[in-house]
């Protein structure tokens, strides 16, 4: 294990409306026979981070009693103040474990690998004068992402739908982007989005069906 990674506390941010899915919390939708938020849940909770914090709204019992256990949860009750509050939020508890480096998910992106997370560590541990590793080339920054920490404070304090991106081509910030594939990246915001990475999943599951008929 790194030693980037044993300094790392990794936070899943789970507290959005789902304005754009209307009526339905997006993240309770299923998807390959779990819940959309299941898919990148189980990714981090299988990797040994001194801490994993899970950011969620303080009335999704559901989604609570699924993570209770893997992760602390931190509720953010105020939800519909944007994703800026929920950073801020997922930062304010990691500070109580003292880490160097904080990491943030999307826990609508089902799709992103361990071996991307990886990459967002190892490439810490090669510079460690660099405050932001993200995915996404250029200005095109996108989680999961990487903060070293000059970044805390300024995390802690975002507010409305400002991102953590905001903090990229900020003045005394280093930062760089790693290339990842844009299906790995598929953020599920809308029916349509979900509609789309089911049937993406369907296409990955019938190359893993061929792979392993190949290798019989």
């Amino acid at each position: 294990m790194s030693d980037v990674f044993d300094k790392t506390v990794a936070i899943l941010l789970a507290s959005g409306l789902s304005r754009r899915f209307k009526r339905k919390d997006k993240l309770l939708q299923d998807l390959g026979g779990k819940p959309l938020f299941e898919h990148m849940a189980s990714r981090l909770a299988a990797l040994e981070f001194p801490a994993r914090i899970a950011v969620c709204p303080p009335r999704s019992h559901d989604l609570r009693d699924q993570l209770d256990g893997r992760f602390i949860i931190a509720p953010n009750v105020s939800p519909e103040s944007g994703l800026g509050v929920s950073i801020s939020v997922g930062v304010r508890v990691a500070m109580q474990f003292r880490p160097e480096y904080v990491l943030l998910v999307l826990a609508d992106m089902p799709f992103v690998e361990p071996a991307s997370i990886a990459r967002l560590i190892s490439t810490a541990e090669a510079d460690p004068g660099l405050d932001i590793i993200h995915s996404g080339r250029g200005d095109a920054a996108r989680p999961p992402s990487l903060f070293q920490q000059r970044c805390f404070e300024p995390l802690q304090v975002l507010k409305g739908d400002s991102g953590a991106g905001s903090l990229v081509g900020r003045p005394g910030f280093r930062s760089v982007g790693l290339s990842v594939a844009e299906p790995e990246l598929l953020d599920v915001d809308t029916a349509f989005d979900l509609d789309t990475a089911r049937a993406q999943w369907a296409i990955r599951q019938r190359c893993l069906g061929s792979t392993t008929a190949e290798m019989v």
